[in-house]
């Protein structure tokens, strides 16, 4: 079993190497939470050194809609340009007898993001720690449209 220790020394030994490696390693994925979120990894310098992408499921675990995300990217310097997610409403798709993927938003629009670097999310999570709608307006994409079984 791991101690709170244990995870908070594993999460400052992440942010080390994506601050020291932040001009090689172009985006950070990860997954597992069944929610679309995003985690900022801090330098020693207390700035903003990477963001990693927490996808969302396609499975619908925890009564949350399967979502998948598309990105976009420059495919010289692999910078993360925009991403869709797009979802499915499994009791839409009950009802009608076919399942099928559609656009629930883009990064830059939903967000008004200049780009998608560390710099602008944080600013973003900024923004959300002093007005409420701006977080509200995070969780309600973070669910992918909950729906009721």
């Amino acid at each position: 079993m791991l101690s709170w220790n244990a995870i908070g020394n594993w999460t400052q030994w992440y942010s080390d190497i994506a601050d020291e490696f932040s001009d090689v390693i172009a985006a950070h994925f990860a997954g597992h939470t069944h929610k679309d979120e995003k985690r900022i990894f801090y330098g020693r310098d207390g700035r903003a050194a990477a963001v990693a992408h927490v996808l969302p499921s396609v499975t619908t675990q925890i009564n949350r809609n399967p979502s998948v995300m598309q990105f976009k990217y420059n495919r010289s310097s692999f910078q993360l340009l925009d991403y869709t997610v797009y979802y499915s409403n499994v009791t839409q798709a009950n009802a009608d007898g076919f399942f099928a993927f559609v656009p629930f938003y883009s990064a830059l629009d939903y967000y008004g993001l200049a780009d998608l670097s560390a710099t602008s999310w944080d600013l973003l999570f900024d923004r959300m720690r002093c007005d409420r709608s701006v977080f509200d307006k995070y969780l309600k994409v973070g669910s992918a449209r909950c729906f009721t079984p």
